[in-house]
């Protein structure tokens, strides 16, 4: 990346859109590439990394979820908002199950674009901390594997373990690692972090609102925040529940949001 400065890729058939959003950014100094339909923004997510994307959702003949979806299976640190109409407020929704950071409604005041903008490139940032520190943890882990058994012993005291045990249920805080009955979850960054927010707060409720700023890093509505923790939730209960449709774990309690009863 050019100078270290953060690059946006910004993706909107509309030419008047693409023209005041460069206009915008490259103010701010950002380095500003743009797409004008899916297909040209999917050919230039597969050659380059963003730190954040501004996607329109109503294009054609690709549509603004399918770029999301082909984004998510090549790269899951980049930050997404969703620019959309009014009426297609729905896909936007959508669009924030698949993990889309936030979503605004057209038309956008230069302000608010330079507002979210800047909150992607924290959010960006703080991943790519998280994802370098588990790397990092990954490879000593490995390291360790290859020592003599008594180095290992020696060296792994002296190293603190951060681990959340609630039952069945066992988080390894350092290595992002979940065990259920000694099995391992295979959970998506959302649902791992969804897990831990629920267990820490146990015995306590937690409501969907403080949930999406906890798990996802923004604020939402009591509407949307709903319909978005009700996705992820659904999810986790398909791995940790013995029975989803009888969640004995994850409980809903009405009006306050999910409680953990491990």
């Amino acid at each position: 990346m050019a100078n270290n400065l953060p690059n946006v890729l910004i993706v909107d058939d509309e030419p008047s859109i693409l023209y005041v959003l460069t206009h915008t950014l490259t103010e701010d100094r950002y380095l500003v590439d743009t797409a004008s339909n899916g297909l040209d923004a999917i050919e230039k997510i597969r050659q380059h990394s963003y730190h954040v994307i501004l996607l329109d959702l109503n294009m054609q003949p690709v549509s603004g979820l399918s770029v999301l979806k082909s984004l998510r299976q090549i790269n899951q640190e980049t930050v997404v908002i969703i620019l959309t109409a009014f009426s297609t407020v729905d896909s936007a929704i959508d669009a924030l199950r698949l993990g889309a950071f936030d979503y605004l409604v057209k038309p956008v005041e230069p302000e608010a674009i330079r507002e979210r903008v800047n909150e992607g490139i924290k959010k960006y940032e703080q991943a790519m901390v998280q994802k370098k520190l588990h790397i990092q943890l990954s490879s000593l882990h490995q390291t360790l594997q290859i020592l003599d058994p008594i180095e290992r012993s020696q060296v792994s005291a002296s190293i603190p373990v951060n681990v959340i045990k609630s039952g069945a249920l066992k988080i390894d805080m350092d290595h992002r690692k979940v065990l259920m009955n000694g099995h391992d979850l295979n959970l998506t960054s959302t649902e791992y972090k969804l897990l831990v927010c629920l267990v820490e707060s146990a015995p306590n409720p937690v409501s969907p609102g403080i949930l999406v700023q906890r798990v996802l890093g923004y604020a939402a509505t009591a509407s949307e925040a709903g319909e978005i923790i009700k996705y992820h939730i659904h999810n986790l209960r398909q791995k940790v529940e013995p029975d989803p449709m009888k969640p004995v774990y994850i409980k809903t309690i009405r009006f306050e949001g999910y409680m953990w009863c491990g």
